[in-house]
Formats: C-alpha cells, sequence, structure tokens
C-alpha cells in the first residue's frame, strides 16, 4: 500500500490533499528514504519541489513528536515487573543502572509500589529507555504526575546528559499508605526477596 507524504504547512493533509495516516512520512524522512513506496500524486509534488529547491518548513510538532527523552524508571516500570508494558516499543540503554549521586531514599508504599525521595544516602538502581514524546506523556498521567509523583531532570552513571526520572511526592495527611525504607534502592531484588519470604 503506498504511503502519503503529510504537508509540512497543513498538519492534517497530505501532499496529495489526503488525510494523513500514522503509516506515512515527514517530508524529510521521505526524501532521506528514496526507495520508500509513495503514491504517485505524493512523489510529483515532492519532485518538483525539489527541483525548485524547495526546503519546506519543519513543523514543530512533528518534530516534536519525534524526539527521544531518556527516562530513567527504578519500580513498576521495569523490565519484568507489571507496569513495563508502558514502555513497549521502547528501547533500553546498555548502560545507566544506577544514580550518579547517593543522595536518595527509597520507599516501599505498602509493598506494592516505590517512591523515591530525596534526602537519603543511597544511589538507586534502575533502567534507561528512550521514549517518544507520546509515551513521555501517557507516562506523566500514569504516575500522576505533578500531584502524586514530580518529573525531574537526575545524572545517572554511563548516560551523558541529564535523564527524567521519577520523584515521589510524599503525602502529608495522617491516613497516608504505610511505607518503609527499601534497602539497597533496587526494587526488583526488594519484590524478589518479599516472593521468597512468602514462598516459606
Amino acid at each position: 500500500m503506498a504511503r502519503h507524504i503529510r504537508n509540512p504547512e497543513n498538519f492534517t493533509r497530505t501532499l496529495c490533499g489526503g488525510r494523513p495516516t500514522g503509516d506515512d512520512l515527514d517530508y524529510r524522512s521521505a526524501a532521506a528514504r528514496p526507495g520508500a513506496s509513495l503514491c504517485s500524486s505524493c512523489r510529483r509534488v515532492m519532485a518538483a519541489a525539489e527541483a525548485e529547491g524547495y526546503d519546506p518548513p519543519v513543523d514543530e510538532r512533528l518534530v516534536e513528536s519525534e524526539r527521544l527523552h531518556p527516562v530513567f524508571v527504578y519500580g513498576t516500570l521495569r523490565a519484568g515487573m507489571r507496569n513495563h508494558h508502558w514502555l513497549r516499543g521502547a528501547s533500553m540503554l546498555p548502560v545507566g543502572r544506577v544514580t550518579a549521586q547517593a543522595c536518595y531514599l527509597m520507599l516501599s508504599v505498602s509493598d506494592s509500589f516505590p517512591g523515591v525521595i530525596r534526602g537519603g544516602n543511597e544511589a538507586v538502581v534502575g533502567e534507561v529507555y528512550m521514549v517518544n514524546t507520546k509515551t513521555l506523556e501517557a507516562l506523566d498521567r500514569h504516575e500522576g504526575c505533578p500531584t502524586h509523583y514530580r518529573r525531574e531532570a537526575i545524572e545517572v552513571v554511563g548516560v551523558e546528559g541529564a535523564c527524567w526520572t521519577y520523584i515521589y511526592q510524599m503525602p502529608t495527611n495522617a491516613r497516608c499508605a504505610p511505607s518503609r525504607v527499601v534497602r539497597g534502592a533496587d526494587w526488583v531484588a526488594y519484590v524478589a526477596a518479599l516472593e521468597s519470604l512468602a514462598s516459606f
């Protein structure tokens, strides 16, 4: 099935006038992939534009949607944990297993999920994933940001530049869920230990 080229001047249309689909390409991606299967109308428009030296404006919405963000996850979003499906399609970096600073404290909230706060003396164990803007926004909603968690930039060992992570917002009311400190700040190891104790 032939693809279309999204019109950089009209986000809801393609060069041939049809409505874009999730399988279509933006102008610059199509130019970099001459073998892409495009509809004949889009090919003609693109060829004429290139012959005239046309340099299409960059649609900021397309650029932002395709941008990748490094996110450091340390709890139920980690590989093998129950919420890892939120990172489906994201690539995990081979580095970035621990925070660069040992200034955190990990809490287990009702032994259901972890919350990392500042003010401790441990480095947090986790994983770094490269996610697009749509996934990052979905993670914000999943984490209840900024009410339950606050997304902050942190440094992670082996990763150049800052990574996003989610810092727990401690409830201040007296009826908040009970929590305990996770020694070693490794949620996967903590869950494995709980499961091992439960098996006896």
